[in-house]
């Protein structure tokens, strides 16, 4: 597993369809799966969560964001 982070504008790692990513919250860790990246835009989806329909999300490379040394990917802090 490898910490996402934003390295001269770009991101430090090259996704590829079905990487998981994760995200901490107050509330816990949520899931994401990585589908695939349009320009500067990635498609993600929730995934381990008990809905009737599955969540798909546009992010950008920009929602990914430094703080000190650490990034995070924008979320409840």
């Amino acid at each position: 597993m490898k910490k996402i982070e934003l390295v001269n504008n770009q991101l430090n790692v090259n996704l590829k369809p079905n990487d998981k990513i994760l995200l901490q919250t107050k509330s816990g860790i949520a899931k994401f799966e990585y589908i695939s990246r349009k320009n500067d835009e990635y498609l993600i989806k929730r995934i381990e969560v008990e809905r009737k329909y599955i969540l798909y999300f546009t992010v950008s490379k920009f929602w990914f964001v430094k703080n000190g040394t650490v990034t995070y990917l924008l979320g409840d802090n």
